[in-house]
């Protein structure tokens, strides 16, 4: 089990080509994320289109096609179903399964 734990260094790209190394030898992803203010945090979001970009110039390679996907997260207020929709995609347009 890999377990990542989002930062703001992250934002500025500390670790980010180690994590999605990581990714890509995993045999399933699992994005989770609590609700702050009714959608993904700025720190999903750069992981998730930094991991697109990079998808997307090696699609020929199919990094992430096949593996398992899936998104949890956790809500006290509304956005809940806005989050898991955001990570889901994610996965769907990767050819996650």
């Amino acid at each position: 089990m890999l377990l990542l734990e989002l930062s703001g260094s992250f934002l500025i790209g500390a670790g980010y080509n180690e994590t999605i190394e990581k990714m890509t030898q995993a045999d399933g992803i699992l994005l989770g994320f609590p609700v702050y203010t009714a959608n993904i945090s700025a720190n999903m979001q750069v992981l998730l289109e930094r991991a697109s970009v990079v998808t997307d110039m090696n699609r020929r390679d199919n990094l992430l096609q096949h593996k398992a996907g899936a998104a949890v997260t956790a809500a006290r207020r509304g956005g809940a179903l806005h989050t898991l929709d955001a990570m889901n995609h994610f996965s769907c347009c990767r050819g996650c399964i």
